[in-house]
Parts: structure tokens; C-alpha cells; sequence
């Protein structure tokens, strides 16, 4: 006589259901890296387009300009003061000042049609645009070099040391 089985066992169920869980718990740490990895390329991606942006716009703020000037603007602030072609907000010649705000840690490009001085005084306010490129900045400091054919920028962050240099050919 044979015997013919109908189904499971209880202790088959139970031993698919524990290996069913091992496999889930697994699959959802897999999951959470991935989510986690994910978060700091984003990140990192988000980080190397705004340095991208501030580059090439201070590069062709630079090399437009018909004047520059570096002033210090404390231990850990240079400001750079240009007047320069290159305008953002479509001014045929404009101001341009690069500092960073030590109160916000914020590196920000103030343009004016017309020249000022920072702080701003209240009448001349309405003339000047400020945006702000990069946060977390704890020093941004431009160096000229002696044939003043070149500039050193450095950005330091609250983990990074940047430093890039630009060419200015003759001016």
C-alpha cells in the first residue's frame, strides 16, 4: 500500500516561513543602503553642480572684468570687487562684489548696476542684487599674484579645503 501525501507538515510551514523572513529582513537592509547611498550621491552630486556654478560664473565674472580689486575683509574673508561685462541681471557694465557673510557662513555675489560699497547704505539698497552660492563656508579668501596675471581662490568648508586658480592673461 502507498502512501500518498496530501500536503505540509506543520513543521514545513514553519520552516518556510522562518526562511521567507530571513530572506526579507535581508532584502530590506539591502533596501535601506541602497536608500542610504543613494541620499549621499545625491548629495554629492547636488554638492559638485553648485561649486560648478560658482566656478564658471566667478571665472567669467574675472576674466570680463575691466577692473578687480581685493580687499580684506577679515581673518577669514577677502572680499573681490570687480567691474565686469558679465551680468547676471542684463546690466551692460555692472558691480560686482564676492564676500562671504560670516553671520550665515554664506558666500554671496552682490551686482549692482552702479558702484557701491558693503555694508550697503539703505538709499542704494533697491540698486543691488544679492545671491548666495555657497553655504557652510567658513573662509574664502583671493590671492593676487605679484604680475597679477593670476588669482588663488580658497573656499574652506566645515570638511573641505578648495582651492582653485584662474588665469587672467593681461589686464
Amino acid at each position: 500500500m502507498q502512501l500518498v501525501k496530501k500536503g505540509f507538515t506543520l513543521i514545513e510551514v514553519m520552516i518556510s516561513i522562518v526562511l521567507i523572513g530571513i530572506l526579507v529582513a535581508y532584502l530590506y537592509g539591502v533596501l535601506e543602503n541602497l536608500r542610504h547611498s543613494t541620499s549621499l550621491l545625491e548629495k554629492r552630486d547636488r554638492k559638485l553642480s553648485e561649486n560648478e556654478i560658482f566656478l564658471s560664473l566667478i571665472r567669467k565674472d574675472i576674466l570680463e572684468a575691466s577692473t578687480i580689486s581685493i580687499s580684506n575683509g577679515g581673518s577669514r574673508n577677502s572680499i573681490l570687487s570687480l567691474e565686469t561685462t558679465n551680468s547676471i541681471y542684463n546690466s551692460h557694465i555692472c558691480h560686482v562684489k564676492w564676500f562671504l557673510n560670516l553671520d550665515s557662513n554664506q558666500l554671496i555675489r552682490a551686482e549692482s548696476p552702479i558702484p557701491f560699497r558693503l555694508p550697503v547704505p539703505v538709499e542704494k539698497l533697491h540698486f543691488v542684487r544679492f545671491d548666495i552660492f555657497q553655504n557652510g563656508i567658513e573662509e574664502f579668501h583671493i590671492l593676487q599674484s605679484k604680475d597679477k596675471k593670476s588669482l588663488l581662490l580658497y573656499s574652506k568648508e566645515l570638511n573641505t579645503t578648495s582651492i582653485f586658480a584662474i588665469e587672467l592673461g593681461v589686464i
